[in-house]
């Protein structure tokens, strides 16, 4: 096997490898390492990792246990900053270079996003649970409100000043309640037929109803793959997808007291897919393919702490006055479109991004 064929094969893997000489400098990396590091081929071939990487980084001491020992020698939940960028829950594997002698070769795995997108199975169960409890308050209670706030209304154009703030705060609760379960309603079933939807009409759209409300005094900018194809789904239920996705980042942005910016974008990402049980949903296919990514991105104060470990979770927020229900069913509605969400976030820069199926007239609609 050639060495050009070698080196073809090597810039072809979408992960990132980086090969370590004896003296610590980088021998090579791959395309993919680029974007990776934050920075071109030709600023890390030949500088010390020690310079690319904060000096205490883990990744020092795995490549030194790789050399000592010569052999293999895989590590999870690394967490790798430099200078210009910053990853979390690595799975990392480093493997000594037989044909030159102390030398290691790094390649990084996002174990995050691996993590993440295996746990689509439970966005699934809580949406469809929430989607049970709509039904039962619609059929119970939509009716005894509807009464009670109409009470409500005759009592405080009837009553003495002293008891009008009572009637009055009856009513609103009234309202209150009634709009959580307009909100609590939007989980119900979606239809069955599907279409195929352009994209960036998609965008663009929630894009002006942000923009003419709750984004109003935020800058958004629009960074679009103009040669997108258009998505198989729903248009009204993607739009409230990115509404409620522009919404959650623009309350991250105003909450951080800041005039920021909010950032959409699309690209074409042939290399992510969708392997069974999933897939099923999209015909007969065990895998299929997720090409049309959609991500908003804001420099807000990041996903707080305590509600990282259930950001999709129905009534899970960090937001007082808010039900928690806006990403619930933002993942909602990317699993009945047969897609996968993804999310990633610190102080200064959070980016959900949706992975979803592009249409096709030759297949069976799901």
């Amino acid at each position: 096997m050639s060495q050009v064929f070698e080196g073809a094969v090597l810039e072809a893997l979408p992960l990132p490898v980086v090969a370590v000489g004896r003296d610590g400098r980088i021998l090579m990396v791959n395309g993919a390492a680029e974007p990776f590091f934050g920075t071109s081929r030709s600023h890390l071939v030949g500088v010390a990792l020690d310079r690319i990487v904060d000096v205490d980084s883990p990744l020092l001491g795995m490549v030194r246990r790789v050399r000592e020992s010569g052999c293999d020698l895989t590590e999870h939940a690394l967490t790798v900053r430099g200078r210009r960028f910053s990853h979390e829950a690595l799975t990392v594997q480093g493997t000594v270079l037989a044909d030159e002698p102390g030398a290691v070769v790094l390649t990084f795995h996002d174990g995050a996003r691996v993590a993440v997108f295996a746990r689509q199975t439970e966005f699934r169960s809580g949406a469809r649970s929430v989607a049970g409890l709509a039904g039962v308050l619609a059929r119970g209670v939509t009716t005894p409100l509807a009464s009670i706030r109409g009470a409500a209304q005759v009592l405080e154009e009837s009553v003495c000043e002293a008891d009008r703030e009572l009637a009055t705060l009856i009513r609103e609760e009234a309202d209150r309640i009634h709009g959580l379960i307009e909100e609590l309603a939007a989980f119900g079933s979606v239809e069955t037929v599907w279409r195929p939807v352009n994209v960036h009409r998609v965008l663009e759209e929630a894009r002006r109803e942000a923009q003419e409300g709750f984004a109003a005094p935020l800058r958004i900018v629009e960074a679009y793959d103009p040669s997108l194809p258009p998505v198989r789904g729903q248009k009204d239920h993607l739009t409230r997808m990115v509404v409620a996705l522009l919404r959650n980042a623009a309350e991250a942005v105003v909450s951080n007291g800041g005039q920021g910016v909010l950032t959409l974008r699309t690209r074409f990402d042939q290399g992510v897919g969708l392997s069974s049980p999933g897939a099923r949903a999209l015909g007969t296919r065990d895998r299929a393919a997720l090409p049309l990514t959609i991500s908003v991105e804001d420099d807000g104060g990041g996903v707080a702490e305590a509600v990282r470990a259930g950001v999709f979770e129905p009534f899970v927020t960090g937001k007082p006055g808010h039900a928690g229900l806006g990403l619930a069913l933002v993942a909602k509605i990317v699993d009945d479109h047969g897609g996968l969400i993804d999310w990633e976030s610190r102080p200064g820069r959070t980016v959900f991004t949706i992975y979803l199926p592009m249409f096709s007239e030759d297949e069976s609609p799901f």
